[in-house]
């Protein structure tokens, strides 16, 4: 191959030619040029590589290609998988791909064949058997994998800083995920409109784009996006500057980098100091000339004093045709008058409220001084975050700083965005405080319709509902003011949650978080996206500025925090709880360490195996949603055995913390007449609890996410006002917003990962209105990951300190290196030893500088010593392996694909691990040592030769088994569902209805006797014909089958109403079961 460059000026133009396969590299050529349109940008070229990058990419496709041979729904579904990590292997060999692809069921993947040798005419072959569309969503998720991973290799060791990475990012987005119309003008300099295609965006938009420059970024989108992302670009404008490279008109030009604007024009540029500017034109008219000069310099500078020369310009040529004032200028010497004014107004605001010592007309309340700063820190800011510590009333203050708008400022409609669990308890404080009518979103479409036109000042919804209420919000309500609490629930702002709270259009927005900062510095960034997103700029420059990162782009730490609490401190408010220590009373936190049951570590262990295999994998690709999904209920199983075996297997009784908790109660509560407040991330934890405190008759109350919020209230009515009501057991359904000053007590059984959340819990109890010194207890199990969370969790408290607080005077705060993986595998290598684990010592276990005990428990435990079981003549020994190999293969049938045998341990190797599989081995009764593999690690660890750790396994044959029956096939396959569905149900994890209307069609399947599973749409009609004529169903039994299958798309659906179901499903199978067999 020769390449041959000619370079002319700023542009470089790329001629490819070759002695012995023309034909091939002419058709390669253009393509390059299309699909890497920014080379030829570039004034200097490293050639060497260049020709390298040809030589590796001679098998060149694009998007358009894709969309091209395949429908824009299926192109919309593939591109949903491609986002999602579906594509899990992909290599190209002499023009042909192969890929796997994950579809709806994980333990199936697609083989996808795709030959792309003709880019016009991608041949494509997958498993799925779609023959609606030339390329499948699988074969598209694939192409789209291989476009990446070729930008990727092209790119590999090319240092980029993140502005370049971030324009790359919008370049390969614009090519993949938006669709470009012509609408108007110029067919190079007009206007277009943009649509996104991505089928996992929740509300796809489109944007009108305005094209000037092809050379310059002084193009112009009316997206969110470049009013603040400081590129001068965005997804939309490379989407239609890469649709016009396309385009036949472009092509045909001797040089379309030349191309000019018909028209002059006045824009907004961010990059430069005067920030609206001037492109001038050839030929312009005399009379506009003289006007223009008055106002730019030569160089197209505006030289007047904005905003208000800019608004005499636009008066002095309104009506000119001959020129054109984009719209981003407008928009930018609009803002800059908005603040200027709203500048003038803040400091008088504040007058008036200090003014007031405490009383807002309209507010049943006198207000502490510090709250008296916050309302009008609040009304004065207009869009502000009020980050004071919990307890110190932000409720109190935002109603009040609203109130004044409504008195003030012509605010009329209040929208309240919060956990379901406080909707009822902010109705109760604006009626309490104000008497405004509220009215509360809750229930299903029609009847949220309904509650939106209520008149009332105050409207209150939940998160959830944001996501199918936003057009409703924006156009039929219109608010004027949004206040959120708890706002750390929008904190990862790639969430569609985060997405819809930031689409909200309103004047005033009350941010409300006593930790806005919980994990990482982006939360923060979340956060302030909604008070304003030009406060800190774009996310890659908040990246820039204040995070240290390696050469990989791996944040390592965070700097220049004395800088960012500058640029923050304006918008946000923060007071801890010292400003009112005088009114609070002592508290005391201990921590007690207990042991693990020898049941509770071989399920810890095991679920930290796991999550270290799949750490592993991470590190190499990224995991699919299976994948992902697998490792998070491996660390669940982990942080759920610390708590007790029974959480895990569902039959173990009892557990070191209850009996820890049994004597805590006996001694608070039943000795001492105090109350108590327990806490636990699980629901069957609380449970638990619950059974203890029967058997003790110990009154009590129990708050969970199956409690209706409407209930909620009443809860903590009963648990403050009626003596015998001692404990008040909670999962962390109630860790936010609620007021438990009645006890004295609060025992956290288990360590979340989030010291906020910890926080939260204990601020129930240790809050104003509490009159006596209290207890905080935290449980922590012994040599688990527990205590390493809790060690985790120290580090993102630094980090907070670091930022939030204005006294803070670090700088330049360092993350542990010590990653996940590496956490897991320190863990693994421990897990058999003995040796006690480096626990955290008071200065790290410090709040507000308080002295934390720690207590050990001497429980005499029985440790069950491993047992190592080895192949011996012992027919005993020998029978309980024979046994249970064979009672596994009755149960797996083919997946199970090999036993193997070493030092006396057995390892079974699956077609592929699931969540079922490794809980039917978790649950085995039995002395031996096992482990389940999948086929693809077993392949994998043969790679390694002598190193591989299973290489000197003996094989144990097995014995042939009588084909299951697709009957019994389909029966099993229900019940297995059930089980899992069960299973979620218990640990309140979202898919229970999922699983459950899984498990109804495999049952319809059997009963139906038919070979393969039939379909949803087909279930109904057999059950109104078929099977209530043939008599296998009554017409009753078939209308419930038919009812529970309806809640398939339900959405939000209560915990108590999917227990309902789950138990109506589980009688009728005993029906039908008996009945058919």
């Amino acid at each position: 191959m020769t390449v041959i460059f000619y370079t002319s000026g700023r542009n470089s133009i790329l001629f490819i030619s070759t002695l012995s396969s023309y034909n091939n590299i002419t058709y390669i050529g253009s393509p390059l040029l299309v699909y890497l349109p920014r080379y030829a940008y570039l004034t200097e070229l490293d050639k060497n590589s260049l020709c390298s990058m040809i030589e590796q990419t001679q098998y060149l496709i694009s998007s358009e290609n894709i969309q091209s041979q395949t429908s824009e729904a299926t192109y919309r579904q593939g591109l949903f998988y491609f986002k999602q990590d579906r594509v899990f292997e992909c290599s190209q060999s002499q023009g042909e791909i192969f890929a796997q692809v994950e579809g709806k069921d994980s333990e199936l993947p697609y083989n996808v064949y795709i030959d792309i040798k003709q880019a016009g005419n991608i041949k494509a072959g997958c498993e799925c058997d779609d023959v609606t569309s030339p390329l499948c969503k699988h074969a598209v998720a694939a192409l789209l994998a291989y476009i990446d991973d070729t930008q990727e290799a092209q790119e590999h060791n090319r240092f980029v800083n993140l502005k370049e990475t971030a324009i790359k990012d919008r370049i390969k987005r614009g090519q993949s995920e938006v669709k470009i119309e012509h609408l108007d003008g110029h067919p190079v300099f007009g206007l277009f409109k943009a649509t996104s295609l991505a089928e996992n965006t929740p509300w796809a938009r489109s944007y009108t784009v305005h094209i000037r420059s092809l050379q310059q970024k002084k193009n112009y989108c009316d997206c969110p996006d470049l009013l603040h992302n400081q590129l001068g670009t965005c997804k939309h404008i490379e989407a239609a500057l890469h649709y016009i490279n396309l385009q036949s008109s472009a092509k045909t030009s001797t040089d379309p980098q030349s191309l000019a604007s018909p028209l002059p024009f006045i824009l907004y540029d961010s990059q430069s100091d005067s920030k609206i500017q001037l492109q001038r034109t050839a030929n312009m008219n005399a009379s506009l000339n003289a006007v223009l000069d008055k106002y730019f310099d030569k160089q197209g500078n505006f030289v007047g004093k904005l905003p208000d020369d800019y608004f005499y310009l636009e008066s002095e040529l309104y009506g000119n045709q001959h020129l054109l004032f984009g719209e981003d200028a407008k928009r930018y010497c609009k803002e800059l008058a908005q603040e200027q004014n709203h500048y003038l107004q803040k400091q008088i605001i504040r007058q008036q409220i200090f003014a007031s010592n405490g009383k807002i007309k309209g507010v049943q309340a006198t207000l502490y001084p510090y709250q008296i700063e916050g309302v009008a820190f609040l009304a004065a800011n207009g869009r502000a975050l009020l980050a004071d510590d919990m307890g110190l009333g932000k409720t109190l203050q935002s109603i009040a700083a609203a109130q004044w708008l409504i008195n003030s400022a012509n605010v009329d409609k209040i929208v309240i965005i919060c956990p379901t669990s406080l909707k009822q308890q902010w109705a109760r404080e604006i009626e309490k405080f104000t008497g405004h009518r509220c009215q509360i979103i809750q229930g299903g479409a029609d009847k949220r319709q309904a509650q939106y036109q209520q008149s009332a000042t105050f409207y209150i919804l939940n998160y959830e509902l944001l996501l199918r209420d936003l057009n409703v919000l924006n156009e039929n309500l219109a608010p004027d003011l949004l206040i959120l609490d708890e706002a750390q629930r929008i904190k990862n702002w790639r969430t569609k949650v985060a997405t819809a709270t930031k689409l909200i259009n309103s004047r005033y927005a009350f941010v409300l978080s006593g930790t806005p900062l919980e994990n990482k510095l982006e939360e923060l960034y979340s956060l302030m996206q909604v008070v304003d997103p030009k406060i800190i700029g774009p996310l890659w420059r908040y990246y820039s500025d204040y995070h240290v990162l390696d050469d990989k782009g791996k944040v390592q730490g965070y700097r220049n925090l004395s800088e960012l609490r500058k640029v923050v401190n304006p918008h946000m408010l923060r007071r801890d709880r010292s400003i009112v220590s005088d009114q609070l009373p002592d508290r005391t936190v201990l921590r007690i360490d207990t042991p693990m049951t020898s049941k509770q570590r071989e399920l810890h262990d095991s679920g930290l195996s796991t999550a270290s295999y799949l750490a592993d994998i991470a590190n190499k690709r990224p995991l699919t949603p299976s994948e992902h999904n697998r490792m998070m209920a491996a660390l669940q199983q982990a942080r759920m055995a610390c708590n007790a075996a029974g959480l895990v297997d569902k039959e173990t009784q009892g557990a070191p913390k209850l009996n820890e908790l049994k004597r805590l109660i006996t001694e608070q509560c039943i000795e001492l007449g105090e109350k108590m407040v327990v806490f636990s991330q699980w629901k069957g934890m609380t449970t638990m609890v619950e059974s203890m405190l029967q058997q003790m008759k110990v009154g009590f109350v129990h708050l969970h996410g199956g409690v209706p919020s409407n209930k909620r209230g009443d809860l903590m009515q009963k648990f403050s006002q009626e003596s015998q009501i001692k404990v008040f057991i909670s999962t962390d359904a109630g860790g936010s917003g609620l007021n438990l000053q009645s006890a004295t007590m609060l025992v956290n059984l288990d360590v979340p990962w989030n010291p906020a959340v910890l926080e939260q819990r204990n601020a129930r109890i240790h809050r104003l209105g509490q009159r006596k010194k209290v207890s905080i207890i935290l449980m922590v199990a012994e040599n688990a990951y527990e205590q390493r969370v809790l060690q985790l969790t120290q580090k993102k408290q630094d980090l907070f300190d670091n930022v939030v607080n204005p006294e803070a005077e670090q700088d330049v705060v360092g993350i542990s290196k010590q990653s996940l993986k590496e956490v897991l595998k320190d863990l693994d290598k421990h897990k058999d030893q003995t040796q006690e684990t480096e626990s955290i010592s008071s200065d790290e276990m410090g709040v507000d500088g308080q002295i934390i005990q720690t207590q050990d428990i001497d429980d005499d435990l029985e440790q069950s010593p491993t047992t190592v079981v080895e192949m011996t003549d012992d027919e005993s020994t020998e029978n309980s392996i024979t046994s249970l190999i064979g009672q596994v293969q009755v149960e797996l049938q083919s997946n199970l694909k090999q036993v193997l045998t070493q030092q006396g341990g057995l390892l079974f190797v699956v077609d592929q691990v699931n969540d079922e599989i490794e809980a039917y081995f978790a649950k085995l009764d039995t002395d031996i040592q096992h482990a389940v593999i999948d086929s693809r690690t077993q392949r994998q660890l043969a790679r390694l030769g002598n190193a591989n750790p299973i290489a000197a396994s003996e094989v144990i044959p097995l014995t042939a088994l009588e084909p299951e029956s697709s009957q019994n096939i389909w029966l099993n396959q229900s019940k297995k569902k059930l089980a899992a569905a069960e299973h979620l149900l218990q640990a309140e994890q979202d898919g229970v209805m999922d699983l459950l209307v899984a498990s109804i069609t495999a049952l319809i399947t059997w009963l139906a006797d038919k070979p393969e599973l039939m379909s949803d749409t087909d279930i109904p009609i057999w059950l109104y014909s078929e099977a209530t004529q043939k008599q296998l169903l009554t017409p009753q039994q078939a209308a419930n089958f038919s009812q529970i299958m309806s809640f398939k798309m339900a959405t939000d659906l209560p915990i108590v109403m999917q227990q309902q179901l789950l138990d109506d499903y589980k009688s009728l199978i005993k029906i039908v079961e008996s009945a058919k067999l």
